[in-house]
């Protein structure tokens, strides 16, 4: 069932309902998203998190092109803005425990096409 308790929780998220979507977190989740400097670890911190994630990019959702797994979840996704795709897609690996909670999160997002370096093919 983690897939779709996945989904659930990007589902939330992208409708910016954070009562539901804290729904899907483990009150000891540790949330590391290398967009940032640290983890970001327990329920109050996740939920600070995405709450300013969401006011400083209002428009931002994900969409998912990919989920695989159960308990251990890989997923591939997009991230749109205000109802654009934006081409910058990213990874997350999730490990949700017996209670479909989330326990443990990592995000990888590529940088976008500014912060590309040189080829080196």
């Amino acid at each position: 069932m983690s897939a779709t308790a996945c989904r659930g929780f990007f589902d939330a998220w992208n409708r910016r309902s954070f009562d539901e979507a804290m729904e899907f977190v483990a009150e000891d989740c540790h949330y590391d998203d290398f967009s940032f400097v640290r983890p970001h670890v327990g329920r109050a911190e996740v939920r600070a998190l995405f709450e300013n994630v969401a006011k400083v990019a209002p428009g931002l959702t994900f969409h998912i092109h990919d989920i695989t797994g159960e308990h251990d979840v890989g997923t591939y996704w997009e991230i749109i803005d205000n109802g654009v795709p934006t081409g910058r897609m990213g990874v997350s690996f999730y490990k949700f425990d017996a209670d479909d909670r989330l326990v443990w999160a990592l995000d990888a997002a590529n940088p976008g096409r500014s912060h590309r370096t040189n080829d080196f093919h």
